[in-house]
């Protein structure tokens, strides 16, 4: 019987997941796909959400400086939803609760470091979650919808299989919007050709968090879940990005296959930051269960 992931492997797994949910989402499932040149937004500011979780306090305006420092050097491409809420951030000059005119999906991937940093500690986690979430898009279904998923991945990352409770217990506690918690309750009881449904839902933050759960709660293989998802219709590629790392939580690197681990852009430089956050992270133990 295979052993179950410790620690060090479940933060190598959420973060190449993001990655390679990323290439797939790009490129699609073959093995002949090509090796990313860069990291793609998500993977970017997520890694520098990783490295202000690592300095010695927090800062949320200089978080926002890293991000707007990548978007301004003129090295990666930023389309999409991800450009229009980096020049939101640089107008109204970092923090400042404005809203986003896009959909949150982008908070959901920039967040999920926080999971890691503070998966013992459920306080910490609600509450840096949220008010992150909340900078990058300015609401509250956004916000909530981030902290339900880092709820899980910090579940997953105590080396919980059961995280559904735990989740729905933080939302109701924290009196987070009720549609959010009722989804999240119905996640046992829906069937796969209920989930994934084409059109503009695709692009919702509850229907993203809604699929990336039932993804975990449902489907034991890393490797069939995202070959089903990547080929079923009404997905968004930040979908694609967060179910892959929330599955890379719950698994393990080692259950990545090695032909789409090998199409992360900078796996070394990955793996350098995941074993970082796993010798500053690795003091918390508690459960993941109450809120802030």
């Amino acid at each position: 019987m295979k052993s179950e992931p410790q620690l060090a492997e479940r933060v190598a797994g959420t973060l190449f997941g993001l990655g390679v949910g990323s290439a797939i989402a790009r490129d699609g499932v073959g093995s002949d796909a090509p090796i990313a040149r860069h990291w793609d937004a998500n993977e970017a500011l997520a890694h520098l959400t990783a490295q202000e979780l690592l300095e010695d306090e927090v800062d949320l305006q200089r978080l926002v400086r890293r991000w707007l420092d990548w978007y301004v050097s003129g090295e990666r491409s930023c389309p999409g939803s991800a450009g229009v809420v980096l020049e939101g951030l640089a107008k109204y000059q970092g923090p400042g609760g404005h809203r986003s005119p896009c959909p949150g999906l982008d908070a959901l991937a920039w967040c999920l470091p926080i999971a890691v940093a503070a998966h013992g500690s459920p306080t910490s986690l609600v509450s840096g979650t949220y008010h992150t979430a909340f900078l990058i898009h300015g609401d509250e279904q956004t916000a909530w919808a981030a902290v339900a998923l880092n709820v899980a991945a910090a579940r997953f990352l105590l080396g919980k299989r059961d995280f559904i409770p735990d989740v729905i217990d933080v939302l109701r506690t924290n009196g987070a919007p009720q549609f959010l918690t009722t989804a999240i309750r119905r996640i046992p009881f829906l069937r796969r050709s209920e989930l994934v449904l084409p059109g503009p839902r695709a692009a919702d933050v509850i229907h993203c968090v809604t699929i990336s759960l039932w993804t975990a709660h449902h489907e034991p293989s890393f490797e069939a879940a995202l070959r089903w998802l990547s080929g079923s219709r009404g997905h968004h590629h930040t979908t694609l990005a967060v179910t892959a790392a929330i599955l890379g939580a719950r698994d393990g690197a080692s259950a990545i296959p090695p032909g789409w681990l090998a199409r992360v852009a900078g796996l070394e430089m990955v793996r350098q930051l995941a074993g970082r956050m796993v010798t500053s992270f690795n003091g918390a133990t508690s459960s993941a269960g109450s809120g802030a």
